[in-house]
């Protein structure tokens, strides 16, 4: 079953003593807004712009950014913008070329035809993989900036989790081979506005780039319940959001209202 978007009245009727307790989660990305695996073997040119890289290939399910050899952006934006106010980041990313400097970089641009973060909002900045010195960041332009101690791009694949906005900017990366995670945050104050995302690296020599397993851009919506209730009859809930599948039940089980 599912509930459509709009508001969704709910009649749970309780009192059945063989009812069964059945926990259902509440996906938080429910609106997601963009998502691609990198299934095929091309990139899709619907979602993307390909802006100045010396290759880019698709295969096994990920897609291949290879950055000039002359210190010079290559990468991937988003055709569609993104209100920077309300959004998530996920991802799942690898350096391919660890031998020298290679940034990459996941983040927001007001232009999709140059490749580049723009400064006065939040990135990711995933450092030379072999300089001890540059953990990836959670940064806003290159002087603000906060540093992950124990996380540094490699050829591990490693998820991470970003929100860019302003006053609550937030970072989680995690080492899917070794299982270091760890989570940065920051109160920057930008400008909102409607960005593309961009997925970039900054080779300065060899090549270099990055491996990127899928994306998603998505909402975050709180759901709020409001619980009216008439003692041994029914509950009701009504649920202000938008469409979310709920797994299937036979009965409701009521546990807490939050």
């Amino acid at each position: 079953p599912s509930l459509p978007p709009g508001n969704t009245t709910i009649s749970m009727y309780y009192g059945n003593p063989s009812a069964t307790r059945v926990d259902v989660p509440l996906d938080k990305s429910v609106n997601v807004l963009l998502y691609d695996d990198f299934s095929g073997t091309e990139i899709n040119t619907t979602i993307w712009n390909n802006v100045n890289t010396y290759n880019l290939t698709v295969e096994n399910g990920y897609v291949r950014v290879k950055a000039k050899d002359d210190n010079t952006n290559g990468g991937m934006v988003t055709k569609q913008t993104f209100d920077t106010s309300e959004i998530w980041v996920e991802g799942r990313i690898r350096a391919y070329n660890t031998s020298g400097d290679n940034d990459i970089l996941v983040g927001f641009i007001t232009s999709n035809t140059t490749i580049s973060i723009d400064a006065d909002c939040p990135n990711i900045w995933f450092g030379d993989p072999s300089d001890s010195s540059q953990n990836a960041r959670l940064r806003k332009g290159s002087a603000n900036y906060v540093t992950f101690s124990n996380i540094r791009i490699s050829s591990d694949w490693h998820l991470f989790r970003y929100k860019p906005k302003t006053g609550d900017h937030y970072a989680w990366v995690k080492n899917e081979a070794t299982s270091t995670e760890e989570a940065e945050s920051a109160t920057w104050s930008i400008t909102t506005l409607d960005r593309y995302l961009s997925i970039f690296a900054n080779s300065e020599g060899g090549y270099r780039g990055f491996d990127l397993d899928w994306i998603k851009v998505y909402k975050e919506y709180n759901y709020t319940y409001t619980f009216s209730q008439e003692v041994r009859k029914n509950v009701t809930i009504t649920m202000p959001y938008p469409a979310y599948n709920w797994s299937t039940t036979y009965y409701w089980y009521v546990v807490a209202v939050n």
